[in-house]
């Protein structure tokens, strides 16, 4: 995808919206639709996607507890695929 990509704070800033908005079950729906797993996934392997993708996706992320849960799947997978990588070196 183009365009311009995260700076290192707008990528923190992004992770520690997700994980606190990971902390609590919303009782109203999402304001918007759910992004593609392939972008929820995308995200969480650190691909390289356009900001304002990623920023949606964020911002849905943390309304939606779905969303959440599957991004934490992800990241759980992505980390569990580093430290094999890490390990077989």
């Amino acid at each position: 995808m183009s365009g311009q990509f995260l700076n290192e704070a707008e990528d923190q800033w992004i992770g520690t919206f997700v994980r606190n908005a990971m902390k609590t079950k919303p009782s109203v729906p999402p304001s918007s639709p759910c992004p593609a797993p392939e972008i929820i996934r995308a995200i969480a392997f650190h691909h390289e996607l356009d900001a304002a993708v990623v920023k949606e996706a964020a911002l849905h992320t943390a309304e939606c507890y779905d969303c959440a849960m599957l991004a934490e799947k992800y990241v759980n997978e992505y980390r569990e695929m580093n430290k094999e990588n890490w390990t077989a070196v």
